[in-house]
């Protein structure tokens, strides 16, 4: 530790001294400091970690449900539903990568580095544009899925398929999906915007 202390302060008293890379916060500042950092970088890294683990669990089921769901299929080909495509796998590796950049993201928040303003704005873009394209290619596996039913009316799969179930699940899913992203793109978009709204002007942010 750099840390020294300064006896030339007019002569009257040892004054302490902290290196710049210390990291040295007054308990007093601390206390005077906006709130919102910490509860927004918690909630960023909560819904990025539940993010990044129901995707992966998506991903590892799309290459076990197959073989689970043979009895039910009998000699039918799979459904589309059930095809882990280049477009699928792409879309949920993409969404892991912008669920990671927001666990660093609320990292850096409870820090208040600056940088989590940025993060958080490429999260919520990225995962727009991941909703919008995931809702197209979801009504092209159900005009897929209309198809296969009718071209294979018998096996469990089909019969219980049901397009007006999916398509509310899959809007509701992409409701809730949009509720952070949208969330974050307004807060550090238009109303927390540099260094002093997260320290409220008692401290420099962390580069």
């Amino acid at each position: 530790m750099n840390d020294e202390y300064d006896d030339h302060a007019n002569g009257e008293e040892d004054v302490y001294v902290a290196e710049p890379d210390e990291g040295f916060y007054d308990e007093d500042m601390l206390d005077d400091m906006p709130g919102w950092p910490k509860p927004v970088g918690i909630l960023s890294i909560v819904f990025g970690g539940i993010a990044v683990t129901c995707i992966g669990f998506g991903m590892a089921s799309m290459f076990v449900m197959p073989s689970l769901m043979g009895a039910a299929l009998g000699d039918d080909p799979l459904p589309p539903t059930m095809k882990p495509g280049l477009v699928q796998i792409a879309l949920m590796a993409v969404s892991v990568l912008m669920n990671v950049l927001l666990i660093i993201g609320g990292i850096s928040c409870l820090s208040r580095k600056i940088a989590t303003r940025y993060m958080h704005l490429i999260y919520g873009v990225g995962l727009i544009v991941l909703a919008v394209v995931g809702v197209f290619f979801q009504f092209e596996l159900m005009a897929q899925m209309d198809i296969y039913v009718q071209d294979y009316p018998d096996n469990q799969i089909s019969q219980s398929y049901n397009r007006t179930t999916q398509l509310v699940s899959a809007l509701v899913m992409t409701a809730l999906s949009l509720a952070w992203p949208v969330f974050c793109l307004i807060w550090f978009g238009l109303v927390k915007k540099t260094e002093d709204d997260m320290t409220g002007g008692l401290l420099e942010a962390a580069a």
